[in-house]
């Protein structure tokens, strides 16, 4: 597997997963489109030995500050590290890039993903109620680079 910046020939495997994922929450093509010509943003995607795209993920940066703003790993492709190894590549990113502080909003009932968010050092700071079209609450996290570099 590797990690390859995301380009137009991944979007028919990036929508397959997006839409299986996030159902009415998804991404449309236009929109991923959109994020790639964009100067702010950074897409990846992890590429299997067959070509495929396994999980990709995607942040913004303006001055210092960086949003984390997808991270999906495809079901066959889920508990094997994968999503660890895209927050690795962006961690080491922001380091990279002298980015202080990340942000990023999950599901508060995604328990997995909060787990490796945590992991990474992120905290819970606040919750958007109804954040999700289905209603559903969403925390919003933050991770301070400094501390994580001086923990």
């Amino acid at each position: 597997m590797q990690i390859v910046p995301m380009r137009k020939k991944h979007l028919k495997d990036v929508m397959a997963i997006e839409k299986e994922t996030f159902g009415i929450d998804s991404w449309s093509p236009q929109f991923f489109l959109s994020e790639l010509k964009s100067d702010l943003a950074h897409y990846i995607c992890v590429i299997d030995r067959d070509n495929k795209v396994a999980g990709y993920a995607g942040c913004r940066m303006l001055f210092e500050e960086a949003e984390l703003v997808n991270i999906c790993v495809a079901p066959p492709y889920r508990m094997l590290g994968l999503g660890k190894t895209m927050m690795r590549y962006f961690i080491d990113m922001w380091i990279d890039r002298k980015i202080q502080h990340a942000f990023l909003e999950v599901r508060v009932g995604n328990n997995a993903a909060i787990h490796m968010y945590k992991s990474f050092g992120f905290e819970i700071i606040s919750t958007r109620k109804g954040y999700y079209k289905n209603g559903e609450d969403a925390y919003v996290m933050t991770l301070d680079i400094n501390k994580l570099l001086n923990g």
